[in-house]
């Protein structure tokens, strides 16, 4: 088998020509919500640039340049509808139609046993399946987008009787569904250049062409003396935030809720 050589840049000045980090000064004044917004995006293109062919169009692409040359501008224009967002989510509220038919149409795409629930349900048979509890994944709430169990009222019984039974479902919610949050400290992203390294590992996915450590380094951290250290942590940030955004998505909706 013949092995393919990959490319790489071989000197700071080939690095490509959007990258500049005075594109990126503004995020010193970011807060948990547009850090959240400006990472998600990043997220998404990260998640689609490793399947994009070089050198063929694609509509995305032209997403991912826009990103690159206004790299704030996602954070700050997105900022309404992430509050008017919030403003619907409720940690409780009725189950509506809606959730049921976002189930009803999510769940088929990923397989499985939850799959063949939600479609033999219009028959009015679910042989075995009966006593499955109604468990809803639909990504309804800002700072969760893991399991909703769902669970019915007995208006029959005095309140107090109703929260002591709550108290016992929620215990044992708990229980099977953990909250498993990494915590989030934004303070020093702008200083150590997450997001422009953010931005050099999405067109290193999307081109197949590597940035060396060093090129890396020098690129960002010219100015400091700790530019080793610097780049360690500055990948560990993004490589927790590129696997997992639900810390800062909940610290996101936290501040916003204080504002």
């Amino acid at each position: 088998m013949i092995e393919t050589k990959q490319a790489k840049v071989e000197r700071i000045e080939d690095l490509p020509d959007w990258f500049d980090l005075k594109n990126y000064r503004g995020c010193k004044l970011f807060g948990a919500v547009e850090w959240y917004l400006a990472i998600e995006e990043r997220v998404r293109a990260y998640n689609v640039a490793s399947h994009l062919i070089p050198g063929l169009p694609s509509s995305y692409r032209g997403h991912i340049e826009k990103l690159r040359m206004r790299p704030l501008e996602a954070a700050r224009h997105r900022r309404a509808e992430f509050y008017r967002n919030l403003s619907n989510s409720q940690s409780v509220r009725p189950v509506v139609l809606g959730d049921l038919l976002r189930e009803v149409n999510l769940e088929p795409l990923t397989g499985g046993e939850r799959a063949v629930f939600w479609e033999q349900i219009p028959s009015g048979k679910c042989p075995g399946m009966e006593d499955t509890p109604l468990l809803l994944k639909a990504p309804t709430l800002l700072d969760y987008s893991g399991a909703l169990p769902v669970f019915t009222l007995n208006l029959g019984v005095t309140d107090g009787e109703l929260l002591e039974s709550f108290k016992a479902a929620l215990r044992e919610a708990r229980v099977r569904y953990p909250i498993s949050r990494k915590s989030v400290a934004y303070k020093n992203w702008a200083e150590f250049g997450l997001l422009p390294y953010l931005d050099l590992r999405i067109w290193e996915a999307e081109t197949r062409v590597w940035i060396p450590e060093n090129l890396i380094i020098e690129a960002l951290y010219s100015h400091r003396t700790d530019g080793s250290d610097s780049f360690r942590s500055t990948k560990k940030w993004a490589d927790n935030l590129l696997a997992d955004l639900s810390g800062l998505r909940a610290l996101a909706a936290a501040e916003a809720r204080e504002d």
